[in-house]
Parts: structure tokens; sequence; C-alpha cells
């Protein structure tokens, strides 16, 4: 008995993927700044260490960071000792370099593919989850309405960003001012500060001004 072949993709779907070609917002100043050092980092890799691996390896650094942070907090108090936030903090920035290399090392190695875009944004789809693990913690939202609603808005600017693309063919990631980058630097800044001072630093008491 012969199975009919499941077809999930038309001919249409096929050629259009061929010729998709990805284009990304305008770069900002901060961008513009790295970007040699990025350039540097993506050399650094051999021919044989794929974008995706690179990719890979990034999120894989911030997951790591993100478990310890759960492990000294699970509740996300604001309670893990002070180097576990510089640590996140780190190694929030060697997945910011890692992300931006991986595209510059495949078009070096002429290997850039929409399924490579697929799995650098899906990446970036899970590796939001955990950013935002390490910086509800150091705030000291704790598991609750705070650390719900920062998940869902956050999460809904990413879907949106998605669907613009749809339509318009660019991924917007922010203004020519304000990306992603300076987005990644301040999440770090903020936990540096949350390792060196503490999640209580975050803590006001507003009644005295009200």
């Amino acid at each position: 008995m012969n199975q009919q072949q499941i077809t999930f993709l038309t001919k249409e779907d096929l050629t259009n993927l061929e010729n998709y070609e990805y284009h990304g917002g305008e770069y900002t100043f901060v961008d513009n700044l790295l970007n040699p050092f990025w350039y540097k980092v993506a050399y650094a890799f051999p021919a044989w260490f794929a974008p995706n691996l690179i990719t890979l390896t990034g999120l894989i650094v911030n997951i790591s960071a993100a478990m310890l942070v759960l492990l000294y907090d699970p509740y996300l108090l604001g309670n893990a000792p002070g180097w576990v936030y510089i640590n996140a903090a780190i190694c929030l920035q060697v997945y910011a370099v890692l992300d931006a290399a991986d595209g510059k090392q495949a078009r070096r190695l002429s290997a850039s593919s929409p399924l490579g875009q697929i799995f650098d944004h899906g990446c970036d789809a899970v590796n939001l989850l955990f950013i935002i693990i390490c910086s509800c913690s150091a705030a000291g939202f704790g598991v609750g309405p705070l650390t719900a609603l920062t998940l869902s808005v956050l999460y809904s600017v990413f879907v949106c960003a998605q669907l613009v693309e749809y339509q318009s063919n660019i991924l917007l990631a922010g203004s020519k001012f304000f990306g992603v980058t300076e987005t990644m630097i301040l999440v770090s800044a903020f936990l540096l500060l949350t390792g060196l001072k503490g999640s209580k630093a975050w803590s006001i008491d507003v009644v005295p001004y009200l």
C-alpha cells in the first residue's frame, strides 16, 4: 500500500523561499561603532565554524547564565548572589557579540540562507525568555503579575516585528537612534549594577513623595 506523500510547501512557496533576502533596518550609532569589532570576532572563527553554530554557542552561554540565576533565585525575588548577576551581564554581552558576528560569518562564507535567518531569529525568540528571567530576578519582580506583564509586552513587540517584516520585507529592530544593541547594553548595565548594589537598589518607597 503506497502512502500518499504529504507536502507542506507549494512550488510557489519554495520559489519564494529560494529568492528570499534578509533586509535589516538602519544601523544605530552604536551599531556602526561596534561593527569593526564584530567583523574581527567573526573573522576570528575558522571557516569550518558554521554561522548557526556561532548563534547556538551564544544561546547556550546565555541560557547557562539564566539557569544559574534560577538556581539561586527560583522565585525571582532578587535573592541571587551579586556575582550571579554580574555573570549574567557578561554572558548577555557574549550572546550579543556572537549574535552580531554570525551573520558576518555567513556572508564571509557565502552561507547566508533563509534557514539561517529562521534559526537566528528562533534563537533570539528563545533567548528573550532567559533575558527576561534574569532581568525580573534582578528587579525582584517575583513570579507574579509583573513578570507575566513583562513577558507579554516584550514577546508582543517581538511578534509585531516579525509581522512588519512579513509585510514590508524589512526587519525593524528599533530606529536609527536606538535599537537592540543599545537595549542589551542597558540590560547588561542593569544586571551589573544589581550585582554590585543588590536588587534592593531598585526598590523605591514612593509613599514619602505622595
